[in-house]
């Protein structure tokens, strides 16, 4: 469900994703991307939550914390450049209140997106 730049549904499966790699997948780096500041914001707020609340996440949190290749939560405008073993990507995409689903991004003055 979408909703004025917001995915809730979508930001919680993310985290929930996020955290299943912690767990099993400790020797892998992690990246979560999101395609706008919003969404960027919800994932990081609920994965800290989750971090603090699961003793085997907040041991990943803590191993990788101050390495190179630490975990991260960024936006899309952000990300360059970064490389992770993993990196999972939250587009928001979804149908609105009123069931109509629209895909388009804004095209910016540097780039424009074609194709999609």
């Amino acid at each position: 469900m979408y909703k004025a730049g917001l995915n809730e549904i979508e930001g919680k499966a993310v985290v929930k994703a996020a955290i299943e790699l912690m767990k099993s997948h400790r020797d892998q780096s992690l990246g979560l991307v999101a395609v706008n500041a919003k969404q960027t914001e919800f994932i990081r707020e609920l994965l800290d939550k989750e971090i603090a609340s699961d003793p085997a996440a907040a041991a990943y949190a803590q191993a990788w914390n101050g390495k190179l290749e630490e975990y991260f939560v960024k936006n899309l405008e952000n990300v360059q450049g970064d490389e992770r073993d993993v990196i999972l990507i939250s587009t928001v995409y979804g149908k609105d209140e009123s069931g109509k689903f629209n895909q388009r991004f804004v095209q910016s003055t540097e780039y424009t997106v074609t194709g999609v």
